[in-house]
């Protein structure tokens, strides 16, 4: 009897995710170095502060449901999940279908999208707090004009829309997988 390790994490997405946020890092790095010498007016229309705190409030409602929604039926820790073997394996099936039909073929398109919305995330993700150094970054940014409002609204947006690309990915993706696959 084989063992499923579908629920561990995949070196795969997990090398992926740091390489992306690696980059991030780095561009972050280099937008701060090449900052202007003249920061901006401040205009307050810019900072959607409101909204944020909005969004806030409303994702932690949700994770919270969530959460609890899936401890009470004893089902896995869905935060986790992008980061899975399974994950992997779907994409893969995905991009190898068993038969040619037009959802095989659609389903690919989008998730090649998904896909570059969850590698995006990470990477802006990772740059925020490097970029956000400079004055003239956060003066007009969404939070801002603090670097802590800028660097925390982007990072509020970018966990917002990694997991529900996360969770439209899951409905694109092929659910059972045909063969396991050596990757991930």
């Amino acid at each position: 009897m084989a063992i499923d390790q579908s629920n561990r994490f995949s070196r795969l997405s997990l090398g992926v995710y740091a390489g992306v946020a690696f980059m991030g890092v780095t561009t972050g790095v280099i937008m701060y170095l090449q900052r202007p010498a003249v920061t901006p007016p401040n205009d307050p229309a810019n900072n959607a502060i409101a909204l944020h705190l909005i969004l806030a409030i409303g994702a932690t409602i949700t994770a919270v449901v969530i959460q609890m929604y899936r401890t009470r039926h004893r089902q896995s820790n869905i935060w986790l999940a992008p980061f899975k073997q399974r994950a992997v394996r779907r994409v893969l099936a995905t991009l190898r279908p068993r038969r040619a039909s037009v959802a095989a073929i659609v389903r690919i398109p989008l998730m090649i999208v998904l896909l570059l919305l969850l590698l995006w995330e990470p990477y802006r993700g990772a740059a925020q707090p490097f970029a956000a150094l400079s004055p003239a970054t956060t003066v007009n940014a969404w939070g801002g004009p603090s670097y802590l409002g800028a660097t925390f609204a982007h990072l509020l947006d970018g966990v917002v829309v990694f997991y529900v690309a996360a969770f439209l990915l899951h409905l694109v993706l092929v659910r059972q997988i045909s063969r396991v696959s050596r990757l991930g």
